[in-house]
């Protein structure tokens, strides 16, 4: 991931990783596996004054035709609050 703050300009830059969720069940003597098209994560943002985000995300599935998306919310090590949108 990568941004910028809209107010202050810090320039963040960092990774995220996800899991999505998968549900297995038993049907007509059949297993069925299904999967969300959305995955709980987490990330850290590192900004370019210092700024370190831990942020905690809601991951949209990409797919060949568009990147994934996410929205989350992320703290800093001062406590402050940020929400993130990707």
């Amino acid at each position: 991931m990568a941004g910028t703050h809209p107010v202050t300009g810090e320039r963040f830059e960092g990774d995220y990783t996800a899991n999505p969720d998968r549900a297995v069940a038993q049907a007509g003597g059949r297993t069925v596996v299904g999967q969300s098209l959305t995955a709980p994560g987490s990330g850290v943002l590192v900004g370019n004054r210092g700024t370190v985000l831990d942020c905690e995300l809601v991951i949209n599935a990409g797919t060949v035709f568009n990147h994934p998306t996410g929205t989350g919310t992320c703290t800093d090590q001062k406590g402050l609050r940020y929400r993130l949108q990707f």
